[in-house]
């Protein structure tokens, strides 16, 4: 059975950190150590500019990663990453870095010419609201949940530089409110409640993106959906702040999904 129709959802944590950006070039700066709060020693400030990472507000994005375009593939020498106060300390040199800074729930940010002290700014991903038209009150199982996906599309065309689709799903956000827990996102996309959905995905760059619902059975991790008819694409142009569109569940599309699911359940060898 194909993944449109079926995934077996296996619980596991997904994180950000450690993602290495194959045949970029780009490597993750080594954490600073020795120096209590993790600042950069004495002799390495003087020796180096200081890169400092924040949102619109000027304040610490927490978890935000930093990585350095090298020819060679290797960190630059002495070269640390301070996440308690999102400063990155890098030797001077006749160069000047390029650099990509990612976190979740912020802009993909690409930043060249670093040769002296900078403050980069972030700035919050891009709002994608999603709205279900006519979900019902009632009729859907127990221990089952409408869900959305949302699954980036032209992932080659939009990132030359080798963001994956599953990297770009990673960084994905949203505003708040109950949703899953615990579900995987990479090849599966990004899962999201009703609720959330309707405050808003943060997606991490411009682009094409396409959002489905599905159910989701809580006990079993199972999920079904019927695929394209259940969803649609939606275009985020770069100068736009997001973009907000609707979904329809008819009747026949959720008794079908409903079937399926407990089809689905049942191969695996779960009950109904």
């Amino acid at each position: 059975m194909t993944p449109e129709k079926r995934q077996r959802l296996l619980i596991r944590a997904t994180l950000v950190a450690g993602m290495v950006l194959a045949g970029l070039g780009l490597v993750a700066v080594i954490q600073a150590k020795g120096a209590k709060g993790g600042a950069a020693a004495p002799a390495l400030a003087r020796q180096s500019l200081r890169v400092k990472v924040v949102d619109r507000h000027g304040r610490v994005v927490k978890g935000a990663q930093v990585f350095v375009k090298t020819a060679s593939g290797a960190a630059p020498a002495q070269a640390r990453w301070s996440p308690k106060d999102g400063t990155l300390m890098l030797p001077r040199r006749a160069q000047p870095h390029d650099l990509r800074v990612l976190a979740r729930g912020f802009r993909v940010r690409d930043v060249t010419g670093v040769g002296d002290d900078r403050t980069i700014a972030v700035e919050r991903g891009y709002r994608l609201r999603v709205r279900v038209r006519d979900v019902p009150e009632s009729g859907v199982p127990e221990n089952v949940r409408v869900m959305l996906r949302i699954r980036p599309l032209d992932v080659d065309a939009a990132d030359p530089d080798g963001l994956s689709a599953e990297r770009l799903v990673d960084l994905m956000d949203n505003l708040g409110g109950a949703g899953p827990k615990n579900i995987p996102r990479g090849d599966f996309g990004y899962p999201v409640s009703l609720a959330q959905a309707r405050r808003g995905i943060l997606l991490p760059r411009s682009g094409r993106y396409h959002v489905r619902w599905g159910l989701f059975h809580l006990r079993h991790g199972t999920w079904f959906t019927r695929g394209a008819r259940c969803g649609r694409d939606v275009e985020i142009g770069p100068d736009a702040d997001g973009a907000a569109v609707e979904l329809v569940m008819t009747l026949d599309d959720l008794q079908a999904t409903i079937d399926g699911l407990k089809r689905g359940i049942a191969s695996a060898g779960g009950k109904r």
